[in-house]
């Protein structure tokens, strides 16, 4: 009778033991997890970053164009259809 109780005490321990092994297994899943995305974040920031320095100096250089093209618009040639870009 002893055994069967103290059996039916350790289940409950056992049962509780997994359950705090498996939250802390997803616990550590999530934090890799979380890890990962802000890794992804930062690199995303550096290329958007980069890509808005370029664009910014295109955009400079078509402004820039443009200013000049407007002072003697004579002198701009449109591009023709067989003209590669």
């Amino acid at each position: 009778m002893l055994l069967a109780k103290s059996t039916k005490k350790t289940r409950p321990v056992q049962k509780l033991d997994l359950l705090c092994i498996a939250h802390e297994l997803e616990r550590e899943k999530l934090i890799a997890e979380n890890c990962k995305v802000k890794e992804e974040l930062a690199q995303t920031q550096v290329a958007l970053h980069n890509e808005r320095n370029i664009n910014s100096g295109h955009l400079k250089s078509i402004f820039e164009l443009l200013s000049k093209g407007s002072s003697s618009s004579s002198s701009f040639v449109p591009p023709s259809d067989s003209t590669p870009i």
